[in-house]
């Protein structure tokens, strides 16, 4: 059985707010070890879920653009990703208790 692979990137989005969360850790928690194990552990389930991203079921469906939204839970933070055909898009990563509108995915 052949193991479909997928193509990993990343909208800027993405970098951002991954930005903003290793600075707060770093800076407003002054926790260096926090902000390197939650970047070690976002790096280790984007690798995991990139394997099998159709695992579980869409979280979101926007049928306008035709894009299927899923998401990782990694401690506080959802990161959500879309599949189109070998490609896997990182889109965004959100704190759980923040008000997110589904037009900010």
């Amino acid at each position: 059985m052949e193991i479909k692979r997928y193509k990993v990137t990343y909208l800027s989005t993405f970098y951002t707010d991954l930005s903003e969360i290793i600075e707060y850790f770093q800076n407003d928690l002054r926790n260096n070890l926090a902000a390197e194990k939650f970047l070690d552990d976002v790096e280790n389930a984007v690798l995991k879920r990139s394997k099998t991203p159709l695992i579980l079921p869409p979280v979101y469906i926007n049928t306008t653009l035709d894009l299927c939204f899923f998401r990782i839970i990694v401690s506080n933070y959802s990161i959500y990703y879309v599949v189109n055909n070998d490609n896997i898009e990182f889109r965004r990563i959100i704190h759980n208790k923040r008000d997110i509108n589904t037009s900010q995915l």
